[in-house]
């Protein structure tokens, strides 16, 4: 029997469990990145792509957020102003914009087309969030002053980097490998399971948008 995502009651209910799939994801499915291992690879975005399937951009932008509120609540907030989960809510933004765009945009419906393209998308956006948001409240400081403060230093020394290392630099050679790994691993896991979801609720990919 096939069940109407029409229905109030069964969309709350599957709200809420999606919600509570990406916040177990995003605790305790875990994989560090070895060359920085404060960042984590992890796929509570699946689910966001999932619940953009399902419902549409709002309802994924909906389970962003609660995703990283839950994740906050579970685990206390991570950085200062909680900005670890902050920074997850911006990387589900760039997936379900990129998604919707390749959509919107007709570019392409075919999985291998669009996720190299969604990966891309969100990389880029993500480096300039680390750029001009993330890495600076880790450290204290600002985009503009960050080059010439000890905590930037201390960074660059605790990874291992030279020291003279431009800040620029820094954010492209730590970040850019980074978003495209985790990326293509969220992006082939969503395809995976957004095939037996298509074909389960007969979904047609482009009413998502």
């Amino acid at each position: 029997m096939h069940l109407s995502l029409e229905n109030r009651t069964f969309k709350l209910v599957l709200l809420s469990l999606l919600g509570a799939l990406g916040a177990l994801l995003m605790n305790f499915v875990r994989i560090p990145y070895p060359f920085a291992p404060f960042l984590m690879i992890e796929f509570s975005d699946v689910v966001v792509l999932i619940a953009f399937l399902l419902f549409g951009w709002k309802e994924a932008i909906f389970m962003g957020a609660l995703k990283a509120v839950l994740n906050a609540l579970i685990l206390g907030p991570v950085g200062p102003l909680a900005i670890g989960q902050i920074s997850a809510f911006l990387a589900s933004l760039a997936y379900v914009s990129g998604l919707y765009l390749v959509l919107k945009m007709k570019i392409t419906t075919k999985p291998i087309f669009m996720a190299p393209l969604v990966i891309v998308w969100m990389s880029l956006l993500m480096l300039v969030v680390n750029y001009l948001l993330v890495t600076p409240v880790y450290l204290g400081t600002n985009f503009i002053d960050i080059q010439d403060s000890f905590a930037y230093a201390g960074f660059l020394e605790f990874l291992g980097l030279d020291p003279n290392l431009g800040y620029a630099a820094f954010t492209v050679i730590i970040y850019a490998p980074f978003n495209l790994l985790k990326g293509a691993a969220v992006m082939f896991v969503y395809f995976v399971i957004s095939r037996a979801t298509i074909s389960y609720f007969e979904l047609n990919l482009k009413e998502s948008v």
